[in-house]
This record gives C-alpha cells, sequence and structure tokens, in this order.
C-alpha cells in the first residue's frame, strides 16, 4: 500500500471486522468506504475518512473525484486517520482494556 494516497473500500456486504479500513488508515491513507463495510466504529465521515451508500456507484464515483481533487483533503484525512488509528488501537490501551474486562468478568485477579 505504500504507493496508494487513497484506499477506496466499496464492500456491500456487512464486515465484523474493518481490518481493511484499519490498516489502510494506520498507514496514513486517505479512506473511503461504504458505509455497509462495518466501519461506522472505525471512522468519522468527514474527520479521518469518507463513507458513501452501499450499492451507490454514482455516490462513490464522487467521493473519489473530490478526494482525488484537493492534496490537502487527502492530506487532512490521512493524518487524522493516522491519530484515530494511535488513539484507539494503541496496544497498550488495548491490553490494558482486555485486563479489565476480564477483571470485571472475575477470570482475572491481582
Amino acid at each position: 500500500m505504500p504507493s496508494r494516497d487513497v484506499v477506496v473500500h466499496a464492500s456491500t456486504q456487512l464486515e465484523q471486522s474493518g481490518f481493511v479500513v484499519t490498516e489502510a488508515m494506520a498507514l496514513g491513507k486517505a479512506v473511503i468506504s461504504s458505509r455497509g463495510a462495518g466501519v461506522a466504529e472505525i471512522m468519522t465521515e468527514g474527520l479521518d475518512g469518507s463513507r458513501h451508500e452501499s450499492g451507490d456507484a454514482a455516490g462513490l464515483a464522487k467521493r473519489i473525484m473530490r478526494v482525488a481533487a484537493c492534496p490537502e483533503s487527502r492530506s487532512r484525512l490521512s493524518q487524522a486517520a493516522v491519530e484515530t488509528t494511535r488513539r484507539r488501537f494503541d496496544r497498550s490501551r488495548l491490553a490494558a482494556d482486555l485486563i479489565r474486562t476480564y477483571r470485571e468478568a472475575g477470570t482475572v485477579t491481582n
């Protein structure tokens, strides 16, 4: 992915994980994804990515053209995407959240 500025994830199927989107964001790519791709919890429209209605080819094309035509917008989306993934998917924070969940469930003492 290093040579790409924009990643388009145009899935028409609901996906549970959103790994493609998360990985692209972590690599600093401007991401355009369909709303039905399971990324609502990962990406904030207009802040760190762009979403279109699943199956709307014309809407997708407009978003691609808009992002392609504006280097400043691509850069802003890319930088915000990296910050989002660092904040939300930091290993230390994820590990602490997991330990807290286990403690709350009573499976970890200490």
